[in-house]
Formats: structure tokens, sequence, C-alpha cells
């Protein structure tokens, strides 16, 4: 999954109370109640920093890639 890291300050929910899941001690995440899309990443070893899933966004294009990480564990298919 690809994400856009954004200062936590500087965005907004327009509409709507998403969810939230514990998913580690240190981690939660957020999702749409109405059809479960995953909406933000929040570690509290971050906590001035939100990630979104990009494809939440209407136009992704503008946000280009500016790191990968975790990439000793991509799949062999995976080019970078």
């Amino acid at each position: 999954m690809t994400f856009a890291e954004f200062e936590k300050n500087s965005y907004k929910i327009l509409q709507g109370n998403p969810k939230e899941y514990r998913s580690s001690e240190k981690v939660i995440r957020t999702f749409c109640a109405n059809c479960g899309s995953p909406l933000c990443y929040i570690n509290a070893d971050y906590p001035d920093k939100v990630e979104l899933p990009i494809g939440a966004f209407d136009d992704p294009e503008p946000l280009a890639t500016q790191m990968h990480i975790w990439t000793s564990r991509k799949p062999s298919w995976v080019v970078i």
C-alpha cells in the first residue's frame, strides 16, 4: 500500500467520523465506518504526522514518491 505523509494539523476530515482500530501498541488506523476503506495510519512515535493511503485521494498524481521503505520485504515482482 502506498501512503502520503502529512503534518497532522494540515489535514481535515470534511464529513463523517472515521472509526479507529489500534493495530499495535503504537499504531492507530482509521477507516470509513460505512465501507471499510482505510483512511489514516497514525504512529505514536511520530505524533505530528499522519499517513493517508493515496487510494483515498480523488487525484493522487501530485503525490510523487519521495522514498521507499521496507524494500527488503518487497515481492520480487515490484520494480523500484
